[in-house]
């Protein structure tokens, strides 16, 4: 899922970066950045993304809507065990029940776009939207996911720090430790009282204060950036909602949440092969006597133990290298692994563990290999 929100966002960033310019004017790029012309911005980008929309716009914002109200439900049944139940629905319920009573028995306005009941709705309660933002922020500095090598690493680490900085505004809203004393009698009655709860929230998260300080922090950033840095980060934080119309309603209400698919990386002696070839079978004893072949011979739990140090050091080593945005040479990356094996049979040779003959043998198959 996590590669296929990537080529989704990769499809859509020339028509999202079009629209931005035109709603704004490529004048935009050479404006100061302040925190009052960034909220003006992004106000007027929300805007103009949820009126393009059409009316894709209901299937986004019941999307939106469903998923504050079940994180708002999930919030409160962990801070309310004696509610005795299990399954967040019925909280669910209620707290639906009092939105429409509030006026969110529909979320979109007759003329396009959002309604002012929904739009101030998402302006309290909507964290996972800004959180979303700030994230796709940071992937778009990211050189795997976007090489510009005109852009110098010490730039992008520091736009990195401002983001991250800000998310942790928003982290530190997301838990029950952000919402005082009050919130844990006031879950356990939402069954019966869901507005006041509702209304604690607001009041102890405030979002669009939160907001406020969030641009002023982002506004010290791009002062400092790059010129083709800056454009690519207003890019993205003013085209995010047009992002996340398009992708919030496919992704299970998370949309761009997560961006990195995971990666597994084996430790395995079948893929630890600079010392001997032949993997796990030319180098394992405990593998006999169907896998209980070490619990008969301490010379065979001296070599597997010793084998296995040497297996892992080397697929940590390759690990290591395999990170970098400019590989080693295969030349660098075999000294580091000759190095560290060699280290390794010194420590085991000071320490008596394993016999000498073993540790003399697996010493001269690296010299010959790795000279």
């Amino acid at each position: 899922e996590a590669e296929r929100l990537g080529r989704i966002v990769a499809a859509l960033r020339p028509e999202v970066d079009g629209a931005v310019e035109k709603l704004f004017g490529r004048t935009l790029f050479f404006d100061r950045p302040t925190p009052a012309r960034l909220k003006s911005w992004r106000q007027k980008a929300q805007q103009s993304a949820a009126e393009r929309a059409g009316y894709a716009f209901h299937a986004y914002a019941q999307a939106k809507f469903t998923g504050i109200v079940g994180r708002l439900a999930r919030l409160v049944l962990n801070a309310a065990p004696k509610l005795a139940i299990d399954d967040p629905a019925p909280i669910e319920a209620v707290l639906r029940e009092e939105l429409i009573r509030r006026g969110l028995e529909t979320l979109a306005s007759p003329s396009g776009g959002a309604s002012a009941e929904a739009i101030a709705f998402f302006r309290e309660h909507d964290i996972g939207f800004r959180i979303r933002r700030l994230r796709l922020l940071a992937r778009r500095l990211a050189r795997d996911w976007e090489a510009d090598p005109e852009i110098p690493d010490d730039a992008l680490e520091q736009a990195r720090d401002a983001v991250y900085r800000i998310l942790s505004l928003y982290f530190e809203k997301e838990g029950t430790a952000a919402l005082g004393s009050r919130f844990g009698d006031l879950a356990e009655r939402v069954l019966q009282d869901p507005g006041t709860l509702l209304d604690l929230i607001e009041a102890q998260r405030l979002l669009p204060e939160l907001d406020d300080r969030a641009e002023e922090m982002l506004a010290e950033a791009l002062e400092v950036m790059p010129k083709n840095l800056r454009r690519r980060m207003l890019l993205t934080y003013l085209g995010f909602p047009y992002y996340d119309v398009a992708t919030l309603p496919l992704l299970r209400n998370e949309g761009l949440t997560e961006f990195d698919p995971v990666k597994v990386d084996r430790i395995s002696p079948d893929d630890a092969r600079s010392i001997r070839e032949g993997g796990t079978a030319a180098t394992l004893r405990g593998i006999e006597f169907y896998n209980f072949g070490a619990f008969f011979s301490r010379a065979y739990r001296e070599n597997d133990y010793l084998w296995g140090r040497l297996h892992g050091c080397e697929r940590m080593i390759d690990l290591v290298c395999s990170t970098l945005d400019r590989p080693f040479a295969p030349e660098t990356c075999a000294h580091f692994k000759r190095e560290a094996f060699h280290a390794i049979l010194d420590e085991e040779q000071r320490t008596g563990r394993c016999a000498l003959r073993l540790i003399d043998e697996i010493r001269a198959q690296i010299v010959a290999r790795m000279p």
